[in-house]
């Protein structure tokens, strides 16, 4: 049937991880080939020895940050600690929680979330509220979600 708009957008944001160094085979044909500029930038990496943390992520509309969670240190717990109500946020743990998944969407908004401790990536995405919002229209406002990574 495909999918929608604001569905393609986080679709997108996971298969941008997977370029260059992280390339799987799975997604981008040429994806191995891409230079190491062409990797998304990590907004925040933490670390074991900053654990619990509290990270501030800004995002304008439709846009992604991505976050590197520590390696390690056994099983970390996400959770959301404050978000902007104007937009819905997306935040999908890469790889997925299942084996052999790319990406697994997991709502904080319904409570926290165990990942394993193995260094995956958590990418937020800021979508607007209204799903016919045209996309044209987004503005340079930022908005801000709070996450919250404790192990």
């Amino acid at each position: 049937m495909g999918s929608s708009y604001l569905e393609s957008v986080v679709e997108f944001a996971k298969w941008r991880y997977y370029v260059a160094s992280h390339d799987d085979g799975a997604h981008f044909e040429e994806g191995g080939t891409f230079p190491a500029e062409a990797e998304v930038a990590v907004e925040h990496a933490v670390s074991v020895s900053d654990l619990p943390a509290s990270i501030d992520v800004e995002v304008m509309a439709l846009g992604s940050s991505y976050v590197q969670l520590p390696s390690g240190g056994g099983p970390i717990t996400l959770a959301l600690e404050a978000s902007d109500p104007s937009v819905s946020w997306a935040v999908q743990v890469i790889p997925g929680l299942e084996p052999g998944a790319d990406g697994t969407v997991v709502d904080l908004a319904a409570g926290p979330v165990v990942v394993p401790g193995d260094g995956r990536v958590v990418v937020v995405t800021a979508l607007p509220i209204a799903p016919n919002d045209d996309p044209d229209q987004r503005t340079d406002e930022l908005f801000t979600m709070t996450l919250s990574i404790s192990g």
